[in-house]
């Protein structure tokens, strides 16, 4: 039998630019073989938006990454 695992993460993901300031992209993250939630499910870390969702099947990646307002940003996600 397989059972679905729903992990949802709510990311701060942090770049320096010179040394003393500091930009973040928030994303949303959902692995899982399901739907995505809602915008409107902020989840554990309390940030509705746009829901990326990441399929166990997709392969290993990279995957284009979508901040919580729906636009593309640099970062992707891959894994090995």
């Amino acid at each position: 039998m397989y059972a679905s695992l729903r992990t949802v993460l709510g990311l701060g993901l942090g770049l320096a630019v010179g040394s003393s300031a500091v930009l973040a992209e928030n994303i949303n993250i959902d692995f899982g073989d399901l739907a995505p939630p809602s915008a409107a499910y902020g989840a554990a870390a309390g940030q509705p938006g746009t829901w990326n969702a990441i399929s166990a099947f997709a392969g290993s990646g990279p995957h284009a990454l979508a901040d919580v307002s729906g636009n593309p940003i640099t970062a992707t996600l891959s894994w090995s």
